[in-house]
C-alpha cells in the first residue's frame, strides 16, 4: 500500500496541493471537536444522575466560564450550551471540509483525465500500434476516475476516520482504561481479520471490473463503427452477444465487489461493536457493579459507539476501495510514466523545406515486440512532383514505409532525408509540411 500511496501523490495535480493541505487541517480540527464533544457527555450524564458529583470535575468551571452566559445560569445548562456549541462548530468544520474535499476530488479527476489524454495524443505513434483505442478510452474515462474516487478519496477517508477514532478512543481511555483496551483488542482483531480475508479478492475484483469495462467498450466500438456491415451481413445477434458477455461479467463482479466492499463491512462492524459493548456491560454486572454507578460510563461508551460504528465502517470501506483500486492506479501510473518518457518534441522552430527530393537511405524497420524485419535496407528516392505506386502482398510493409516517410515511425536503422537533411530533428514541421 505504501507504493500505491506514493503513486497517488505523484498523480495529484500540483495546483491542488493547497486544497489537500486544507483538507488535512480540517480533518485534525473536526477530530478534535469530536473528541471534545464525546468527552463532555461523560460529566454531563454524571451530573444529571448526581449533581453533587461536580467536585470530581474541577476543570468544568474553567471550561464553561463563558461571559455570554448569565451568572445565574445553572451548571447543567452551561454544560448543555457548551455541548451544543461544540457540535455546531464541528459540523461547520465538516461542511467546509466536505466542500473542499469534493472540489479536490472532481478537479483532480478532470485534470488527470485530460493529462492522460494529452499524453496519448502527444505520444509516439509506435506506442499506439500495440494498444487498442478502447483500452486508452477506458483509461482516460474509467481508470482516471477510479484512481481518485476509489483510491485517493479512500486515503483521505481513512485518515479522517482514523483521527476521529483516535480522538474518541483517547477520551474513552481516560474514562475507563480497562474497558477501552479490551474493546480495542476485540475490534482490532475483527477489523484486521475481515480486511485480510478480503485483501486478495479485492485486487481480483478491481481488475475484473476494469477488464470487463474494456471488453464492453471494445464490443460497442466494433458493433457501432461497422454498423453498415453488421446490417448487410445480418450479424446483429452476433454483435449483441459480443457485448452481452462482458456486460454480464461486469454485473457479476460488481455484485460481489459491492457486497464485500460496502454492505458486509457495515453489518460486520455493527455486530462487533454491539456485542463488544454489551459484553462489557455483562462483565461489570457479573463483577457486582451497581447499575447507577455504571450509568455515566455506559452512556459515554454508547455515545462513542454511535460515532465509532459509522467511522469504523467507513474506514473499512475505504480500505477495501483502496485495495480494489490497485489495478486502476497501476494502469494509469504506468501509462503516465511510459508516455511522459517517450513524449515527442513539440518544437517546431527547426524549419525544413521540400524543394528537390525525399530519400530513404538503407532504411530497415522492426516493430516492437516482433522479431520479423518488415523493411530491410530500403533505398528510395522520390522527386518532388513525382508519382509512385507501392505494390506488394498484404504484410509486405507498404503502409509501414509510408508511415516512415510521414515521420510517424522512426526507422530502426537508416535515415529519411529531405533535400539532404534528416527529418528527425524537425519531425513536427515535416508532418505539417506534408
Amino acid at each position: 500500500m505504501t507504493e500505491q500511496f506514493l503513486r497517488c501523490l505523484r498523480l495529484i495535480d500540483t495546483r491542488t496541493w493547497v486544497q489537500a493541505c486544507m483538507i488535512g487541517a480540517m480533518i485534525l480540527l473536526s477530530a478534535g471537536f469530536e473528541a471534545i464533544g464525546i468527552g463532555l457527555i461523560f460529566p454531563f450524564i454524571q451530573l444529571l444522575a448526581d449533581p453533587s458529583a461536580v467536585e470530581k470535575f474541577e476543570w468544568i468551571d474553567q471550561l464553561i466560564s463563558i461571559p455570554a452566559f448569565e451568572p445565574s445560569t445553572s451548571l447543567l445548562i452551561k454544560l448543555a450550551w457548551g455541548l451544543m456549541l461544540v457540535f455546531v462548530l464541528k459540523n461547520l468544520v465538516l461542511t467546509i471540509m466536505y466542500s473542499i474535499q469534493v472540489k479536490f476530488l472532481n478537479d483532480n479527476q478532470a485534470m488527470l483525465s485530460m493529462k492522460v489524454y494529452r499524453l496519448y495524443l502527444f505520444g509516439p505513434y509506435r506506442l499506439h500500434l500495440t494498444r487498442n483505442s478502447a483500452e486508452l478510452i477506458t483509461n482516460i474515462v474509467e481508470a482516471a476516475n477510479a484512481t481518485f474516487a476509489g483510491v485517493c478519496m479512500g486515503y483521505i477517508t481513512l485518515l479522517s476516520e482514523a483521527m476521529l477514532i483516535l480522538g474518541v478512543t483517547a477520551v474513552l481511555f481516560t474514562a475507563n482504561p480497562s474497558i477501552t483496551l479490551g474493546a480495542l483488542l476485540i475490534l482490532a482483531v475483527g477489523f484486521g481479520g475481515f480486511f485480510l480475508v478480503l485483501k486478495t479478492r479485492l485486487d481480483r475484483w478491481g481488475m475484473g471490473i476494469q477488464e470487463a469495462k474494456l471488453r464492453m467498450l471494445l464490443a460497442l466500438q466494433q458493433g457501432l463503427h461497422n454498423f453498415k456491415e453488421v446490417k448487410v451481413l445480418g450479424r446483429e445477434e452476433y454483435v449483441a452477444d459480443r457485448y452481452r458477455l462482458p456486460r454480464w461479467d461486469l454485473a457479476r463482479v460488481a455484485r460481489v465487489k459491492n457486497l464485500g466492499e460496502k454492505f458486509i463491512p457495515r453489518i460486520w462492524m455493527e455486530l462487533l461493536m454491539v456485542t463488544t459493548m454489551l459484553g462489557g456491560v455483562i462483565y461489570f454486572f457479573e463483577a457486582g457493579e451497581a447499575p447507577a454507578d455504571l450509568l455515566a460510563t455506559i452512556s459515554l461508551f454508547a455515545a462513542a459507539a454511535f460515532r465509532l460504528l459509522p467511522a469504523a465502517n467507513r474506514a473499512l470501506i475505504a480500505l477495501n476501495g483502496i485495495k480494489a483500486g490497485n489495478y486502476a492506479v497501476d494502469t494509469i501510473y504506468r501509462d503516465v510514466i511510459l508516455f511522459s518518457e517517450n513524449e515527442e518534441s513539440r518544437d517546431e522552430s527547426e524549419p525544413i523545406s521540400f524543394d528537390k527530393e525525399i530519400s530513404l537511405n538503407d532504411v530497415s524497420f522492426v516493430y516492437p515486440n516482433d522479431d520479423r524485419t518488415i523493411l530491410d535496407g530500403i533505398d528510395l528516392k522520390i522527386e518532388k512532383g513525382q508519382s509512385i505506386g507501392l505494390v506488394g502482398p498484404s504484410g509486405s510493409g507498404k503502409t509501414t514505409l509510408v508511415d516512415i516517410i510521414l515521420g510517424l515511425l522512426p526507422p530502426s536503422t537508416g535515415t529519411v532525408t529531405v533535400d539532404g537533411r534528416d527529418i528527425s530533428p524537425s519531425i513536427r514541421t515535416w508532418r505539417r509540411l506534408m
